[in-house]
């Protein structure tokens, strides 16, 4: 259809590849719609019956051979743009993209949440457009529970009775298998992840002191891969529970559920078959998740809580837990704490390092007045901590509950760049691309026979 000229690319700077890159995706995403119209007028007319077919997954399978999972994505974003235009429109206009559509279609092929769907389609996309990918897939999954609330209890109480566990050992090799539901799961997870941290910082202190000695840095007694340190951290698990002596403290909870307001009061509520107290906005965010972002049921939620083992955080409308004033320098204690279960991860666009391993800061330095509470911090990694003292800035964006823009020391934001499809040309390679767009979806009508 066309060619990329490598050599024309060889000549633009970053700043113009990034500008293409963002163009191409606009093109990509219209594509996308018009594939997915394509297909909802051939599963309408009944058009794939023509090939022998009997469905229009078979259809897509056979004519554009591709998997059985892809040809349901591509029905599902069919159906889902047909039924919601907006996901359409907000697909060709940039707001949405691809990921996130594909998404919203297979939430949407839950005919359960059709109704609720239609009323919060506009948020979601909303959501999409501001958060990362990662970061709107918890948040959907979070919105499904909400929206199918009889569906998720079931699942949840078809995963507690499935739950399983199992020791094996078949010649030399022992194998331990448990299975876990719910609160459950991710106890027991955030426990295995504080072990192998442990396990981690045991390889990189044995190997500090090695260099020191002149030993080899690439001695495998200090370089297990991260499986084997999996195996070993399971074994000082099983070993600490043995002894009574886990390296967890008693009064350290296992996992933070963060829950906004609104919907802690409801679950009272619910829970005690009194009417709820309101105390936020409609339209207020609703979150009920761990700091890891897995979803929970409210009522899961205050059952975890009681059994212990579990903080809950409780935000106010706008993701505020504290605030300790300009007189402290340093966030500590509890305040570092609350500062850390606001997000999940690095805040910088596309890393997801865990928050458990970055630092929290302010937004605003604290040598320009900025102060020590809640609303003026965020979260890095180490590295993209140090990036900030090259000039990038960040800014929290207004009632997203703790989600951040990060612009580099030219002024532009990093993260996606929305060029509704049409709009832009300035590259050779996309305006081909344009041309070949528009002769195929909109081709000149044959004169008619005299």
């Amino acid at each position: 259809m066309f060619s990329v000229n490598l050599p024309e690319l060889q000549d633009r700077d970053y700043d113009e590849l990034n500008s293409l890159l963002a163009q191409l995706d606009s093109a990509a995403r219209a594509v996308d719609v018009a594939k997915a119209a394509v297909i909802a007028e051939v599963e309408r007319t009944k058009g794939y019956e023509r090939d022998g077919q009997h469905s229009p997954t078979t259809w897509l399978r056979g004519s554009l051979r591709c998997s059985t999972s892809e040809a349901l994505r591509l029905h599902r974003l069919a159906k889902t743009i047909v039924a919601q235009p907006e996901v359409g429109k907000a697909l060709t206009a940039g707001d949405l993209t691809s990921c996130a559509a594909r998404d919203l279609a297979r939430v949407y092929a839950n005919p359960r949440v059709h109704e609720q769907f239609a009323s919060d389609v506009t948020e979601l996309i909303s959501t999409a457009s501001t958060i990362g990918h990662r970061d709107f897939q918890q948040h959907l999954r979070a919105w499904e529970i909400r929206a199918d609330r009889d569906g998720a209890l079931k699942r949840n109480e078809d995963a507690y009775d499935r739950r399983a566990g199992s020791v094996v050992t078949i010649n030399e090799t022992t194998t331990i298998d448990i299975a876990l539901s719910g609160a459950e799961g991710y106890e027991a997870r955030e426990i295995f992840e504080r072990f192998i941290t442990e396990e981690i910082a045991a390889d990189l202190e044995t190997r500090s002191a090695a260099e020191q000695r002149g030993e080899p840095a690439d001695d495998p007694a200090w370089n297990r891969t991260h499986l084997q340190r999996g195996a070993d951290a399971m074994l000082r698990i099983m070993r600490a529970a043995a002894h009574t002596e886990g390296s967890v403290p008693a009064d350290d909870p296992i996992v933070n559920v963060i829950v906004d307001q609104q919907t802690f009061e409801d679950a009272i509520a619910h829970a005690t078959n009194t009417a709820p107290e309101t105390v936020s906005p409609a339209g207020t965010r609703r979150v009920c998740e761990t700091s890891n972002g897995n979803p929970l049921l409210p009522a899961e939620m205050l059952a975890a809580a009681l059994r212990g083992r579990i903080r809950r955080v409780v935000y106010d409308d706008d993701g505020v837990v504290i605030n300790l004033g300009h007189t402290r320098r340093l966030f500590t204690g509890s305040a570092r704490v609350a500062v850390k279960l606001s997000g999940r991860h690095c805040l910088w666009p596309g890393c997801y390092r865990s928050v458990r391993d970055c630092e929290s800061d302010h937004i605003i330095e604290h040598s320009k007045r900025g102060p020590t509470d809640q609303a003026n911090a965020g979260i890095n990694c180490p590295r993209h901590n140090r990036e900030r003292n090259r000039g990038f800035k960040l800014e929290r964006i207004p009632s997203s509950f703790g989600q951040f823009y990060v612009y580099r020391p030219n002024g532009q934001r990093i993260g996606p760049r929305s060029f509704p499809f049409g709009e832009t040309a300035d590259s050779p390679v996309l305006h081909e691309l344009r041309q070949w767009f528009d002769r195929t979806l909109n081709p000149t009508p044959k004169p008619q026979a005299a």
